[in-house]
């Protein structure tokens, strides 16, 4: 299932667990939703044989581009784009997916309580999309500075959820 989210049509936001969510100043472009089943099929002597093994873990997969690199001050910019909001919220989307939604202390130890589910370390993050909420890991995260989109990135990510809950 393909989505389509225009501009800021529908709310999409990331979460840590056990604290607020994140919503995006700019959303996914397109999101795709993976159900699979896992089924194999072989030939024996007896005829065909199926074992169904249940389903596979969702994934969702999406690309987007983040907001300009406006400066108060000097407008679009390249140069102090550190400075900008765009940068600073792309910049926490690029941290909670480089952390997969553990926090770390000084000391690069993860902080017990704020994200770090040691019982289950691959659910540390959420998404909630219309209505649904999906809790898991991110599998990748790429983003481009692309020529032809200057003063900002292009940006895609895969994620898998380890559970779903559907109209909450």
């Amino acid at each position: 299932m393909t989505a389509k989210t225009p501009g800021s049509a529908i709310p999409f936001s990331f979460a840590i667990t056990g604290e607020d969510a994140v919503e995006l100043q700019y959303r996914p472009q397109d999101i795709q939703f993976s159900h699979k089943k896992r089924i194999k099929r072989y030939l024996t002597r007896g005829g065909w044989v199926e074992e169904d093994w249940g389903d596979e873990m969702d994934r969702i997969s999406g690309s987007g581009v983040s907001d300009a690199f406006i400066h108060g001050s000097a407008g679009v910019v390249r140069v102090c784009a550190a400075e900008t909001p765009a940068y600073n919220e792309f910049l926490e989307l690029l941290e909670l997916y480089r952390n997969n939604g553990l926090k770390y202390d000084e000391l690069g130890m993860p902080i017990e309580g704020v994200g770090a589910v040691y019982e289950q370390p691959l659910e540390n993050v959420q998404i909630s999309y219309r209505g649904s909420a999906h809790r898991g890991y991110f599998e990748s995260f790429t983003f481009d500075e692309d020529a032809t989109k200057p003063f900002s990135f292009s940006w895609s990510f895969v994620f898998v959820a380890v559970w779903t809950i559907y109209g909450y």
